[in-house]
């Protein structure tokens, strides 16, 4: 959402060009929908039916990831294109990889309303950010300790890991 709104900016006063723009949208593309798919995998896997119902969450207006996107299947192609791997099938010991077919990704970006890239990042900024800001309150809220873990506890244990693999990295050498 920021890039985009710096590119416009840009772009108004003519301090960018085309092939900034390309890249910048590229970027906010891709982070957005990794972003969507990672909300769609949190609430599958960590809040229904463990934290709420799912009834609840339609509450809250968190709709399930297939309903945001109209159409799941459509959404993991265009995912796998932009923010993963590049082919649809992988090199064997017999051939190359393939690309993933151009038309089949034109009606998987209009299948799930990613073609409209200004319509997408509009609905997530308007519907999904705001759904998953109650979700989170509503969390805090009911277990005031997840604060911490989220703020102090899990940020501080992933840096612990990475210093630890470091050290260990330079003993090796």
């Amino acid at each position: 959402m920021i890039l985009g709104e710096h590119y416009k900016r840009l772009q108004e006063s003519r301090q960018a060009t085309e092939t900034y723009g390309a890249a910048v949208r590229r970027v906010a593309m891709a982070t957005t929908i990794i972003g969507v798919y990672r909300v769609g995998e949190t609430r599958k896997h960590f809040l229904t039916p463990w934290l709420f119902s799912e009834s609840e969450l339609q509450d809250l207006g968190l709709p399930d990831l297939e309903n945001f996107v109209r159409d799941l299947g459509a959404f993991e192609t265009v995912r796998s294109q932009w923010a993963a791997h590049a082919q649809a099938k992988k090199a064997t010991a017999r051939g190359p990889g393939r690309l993933v077919d151009a038309e089949a990704l034109g009606r998987a970006l209009e299948r799930t309303g990613i073609g409209n890239d200004e319509e997408f990042l509009r609905r997530v900024r308007n519907d999904l950010i705001p759904a998953v800001e109650q979700v989170r309150d509503r969390i805090l809220q009911a277990h005031p300790e997840a604060q911490d873990f989220i703020t102090t506890g899990y940020p501080q244990a992933l840096q612990q890991g990475a210093i630890k693999e470091e050290a260990r990295n330079r003993g090796a050498v």
